[in-house]
């Protein structure tokens, strides 16, 4: 652990207080890092979890940093489960409720469960935003929709409770990236939520994977993340694919607007089921 507290490297005469002055720095009360220390989540929530006095859970957006790729979320402030009246700034304090079961150890921190996890965040942020960090949390944990449907049934009066019921109904762990569960998104919003996502498309021979769609119909929707390295043949060869087994699939880029996106898929369906898909709901 990087982090540490000030007075006990003190007390322990591990450091003197010119020392501590000059080589280390505070980055919360009591707590320090040596100097220039990279201020990343991991080491912003050890000195969150310090100056809690070692009691608190590290819970939120901190908490599924914690659990997803490093640097896929970089929360600021640090939001703890503990009892404290006060907090500085850099440090949420949620004096709440949780279950012994709602906390496991990442990073040899305590941390919120998965499903208390996805709770908190459901409860907390904006719907697009929970959904988007809820999706990459079932894909890295394998915490599924129920256990978060049952942990909310827990705290029936957990405030943004109701919120969160909604934003569950929302969630999908086969989105690969951001963009997947952006476009998922609007796609429901526009009365065309996918009954399928990650479908696997093969002839026994050939193989390949659309992000979202309806399988029944054969259509598709593919999203292209800009993060992700391109392969050119690989795409003529899954082309090839759906165009041989009769799939329709449309393909969305990041500069596609919503209504663009909604307009070319309900045509799509439109023309595979002869019935028009229900409008926004």
């Amino acid at each position: 652990m990087i982090a540490f507290v000030g007075s006990e490297a003190i007390a322990y005469r591990a450091v003197s207080r010119g020392v501590l002055r000059s080589r280390y720095t505070a980055i919360l009360p009591n707590i320090y890092v040596p100097n220039g220390t990279p201020l990343d989540l991991e080491v912003r929530a050890q000195a969150a979890w310090l100056w809690c006095g070692r009691s608190g859970v590290i819970a939120g957006r901190a908490a599924a940093g914690l659990y997803l790729t490093p640097g896929a979320v970089t929360a600021e402030p640090i939001e703890v489960i503990a009892l404290k009246s006060k907090h500085p700034p850099g440090v949420i304090v949620r004096n709440e409720r949780i279950a012994v079961e709602e906390i496991t150890i990442r990073q040899n921190l305590p941390v919120t469960s998965p499903a208390r996890t996805a709770l908190d965040l459901a409860r907390r942020l904006d719907r697009a935003d929970a959904v988007e960090l809820i999706d990459q949390l079932i894909a890295a944990t394998q915490v599924c929709e129920d256990d978060i449907r049952r942990l909310a049934g827990r705290y029936p009066r957990a405030r943004g409770i109701a919120a969160a019921r909604a934003t569950i109904m929302d969630i999908d762990g086969g989105a690969l990236n951001a963009e997947e569960t952006r476009v998922r998104l609007i796609l429901t919003d526009g009365g065309m939520r996918p009954t399928h996502t990650q479908i696997r498309v093969t002839d026994g021979f050939r193989e390949t994977v659309v992000a979202m769609g309806w399988p029944a119909h054969k259509v598709g929707v593919n999203c292209h993340d800009p993060g992700a390295q391109r392969f050119p043949y690989q795409a003529v060869a899954a082309a090839d694919l759906l165009r041989d087994l009769g799939w329709l699939v449309i393909d969305v880029l990041p500069e596609h607007g919503r209504g663009r996106i909604i307009d070319r898929t309900r045509t799509a369906v439109w023309s595979r089921t002869r019935k028009r898909p229900a409008g926004p709901r």
